[in-house]
């Protein structure tokens, strides 16, 4: 009886590992879908290496690519999802850097985030034209304990949204 037992436990636990190894590879999968085609558009685009890409999600999904030209400038990438076509390029020292995006936050909104969750190249393809641009989006907890969004534009210190929303 206990062989038995013993056995149906190795055969449970043997499912639950393999179970969570392909619900984490289908995850895994998923947030990178799309990155090697849209790596493989960049080099065509004028990009002489790839340092990162990330997947931002908005009304569209954009690839956000980061890497040098063949002069060895930082460069920076975004392309839409299926359309490798076209792909906006600029100079990264053409927009704002993390660093001013952040010095940004704390003079808009008069006190330092408690905490910073996530800041990240975009692009807003919102219904509006003035802003179908690159942006900085960052998420952080503010000093009311809210988890708030600012975005602004990439190029320049003009932002576009902020709002907050309680935890």
């Amino acid at each position: 009886m206990k062989g038995k037992i013993f056995i149906s436990f190795i055969c449970a636990l043997i499912f639950l590992v393999v179970a969570f190894a392909f619900l984490y590879n289908s995850a895994k999968e998923d947030k990178t879908k799309g990155h090697e085609t849209a790596i493989q558009a960049a080099k065509e685009h004028g990009f002489a290496s790839i340092d990162e890409v990330n997947t931002f999600y908005n009304r569209n999904v954009y690839y956000i690519i980061q890497g040098k030209n063949k002069k060895g400038e930082k460069i920076i990438g975004w392309m839409k999802k299926g359309n490798t076509d076209k792909i906006l390029i600029k100079k990264a020292k053409e927009g704002l850097s993390k660093d001013d995006v952040l010095q940004l936050i704390q003079n808009i909104d008069n006190s330092k985030p408690k905490k910073i969750k996530k800041i990240m190249l975009g692009y807003d393809d919102t219904d509006s034209k003035k802003w179908d641009i690159p942006v900085w989006e960052v998420q952080y907890i503010d000093q009311q304990n809210r988890y708030t969004y600012f975005i602004v534009s990439f190029t320049d210190d003009r932002v576009y949204k902020m709002y907050s929303i309680k935890q």
